[in-house]
């Protein structure tokens, strides 16, 4: 990276290797925020890794890490971290070079074959230009599996991507784009399909079923009738249906309820 600046002490800034990365969490409502159009005009939404997860509701465990587990991870960080450069004629460190072996190869070319098709059916927009980045995302997955699989002491050639490595990096890719798909609907929906999902996403937390009493309790609505008319509208698009739920100890007798159908989470 090159920066020549007009004034200032420092008038001319060299970077060799300016490169890094960077992994984090947030909340949809703030990365909402966050990108905004600028974001979204500059390419810098289109250049995020994106994954959103289904939430799902915790559940208390006793279970703790395997020692054999750790000992595996540990390793494995251990050997990524003696990863050696290659050095140049004056001893500087240099980034080592690896290629694909001829299997790999040929996944990579249908998957960028394949992948392209799918990006020239997109229309002009945010997805399109995402899915424009997401071609070479098996790429640089593949250089760190094939890496891990190296520091693990897998029996593999550190100067060749094999296709074993690139098949998984693939998977991974696919992954990726469904999952940025997913992300980029939530972007950009409505305040209604906002609440839609919200709403979808509380009940899925909830086992798939829920009262209409205690989502009124829940969402501090003034009526049970409010929350009714919400499970109501996705009675209606065909998301669940209301049936009669088993009394709770608290409660006389069973009371009406609403089911999921369809499973939200894909």
């Amino acid at each position: 990276m090159l920066v020549d600046q007009k004034t200032g002490a420092v008038r001319h800034v060299y970077v060799p290797h300016a490169a890094v990365s960077v992994t984090g969490t947030t909340q949809p409502v703030t990365l909402r925020e966050l990108i905004g159009d600028q974001h979204r005009e500059n390419g810098l939404l289109a250049r995020l890794l994106l994954t959103m997860p289904p939430v799902r509701s915790k559940r208390w465990t006793d279970a703790g890490i395997d020692p054999a587990a750790q000992g595996k991870i540990d390793d494995l960080f251990r050997g990524l971290y003696s990863l050696d450069f290659a050095l140049d004629w004056h001893g500087q460190p240099l980034p080592q070079t690896v290629a694909l072996d001829d299997d790999a190869r040929q996944l990579f070319t249908r998957w960028f074959d394949h992948h392209n098709v799918a990006v020239a059916a997109l229309p002009e927009g945010d997805l399109r230009a995402a899915f424009a980045k997401l071609e070479e995302v098996p790429a640089r997955l593949a250089l760190v599996l094939h890496l891990a699989r190296a520091a693990a002491g897998e029996s593999v050639d550190e100067t060749l991507i094999d296709g074993e490595t690139m098949s998984s990096a693939i998977e991974l890719g696919r992954w990726f784009c469904h999952e940025t798909r997913r992300v980029y609907s939530m972007l950009n929906e409505s305040a209604a399909d906002r609440c839609r999902r919200e709403l979808i996403d509380y009940v899925q937390r909830h086992g798939g079923q829920i009262k209409v009493r205690d989502l009124q309790r829940a969402r501090n609505l003034k009526t049970a009738g409010a929350a009714e008319k919400l499970l109501a509208g996705l009675v209606q698009d065909g998301t669940g249906r209301w049936e009669s739920l088993p009394a709770s100890p608290r409660e006389g007798q069973p009371s009406r309820g609403f089911v999921l159908t369809v499973d939200q989470t894909s």
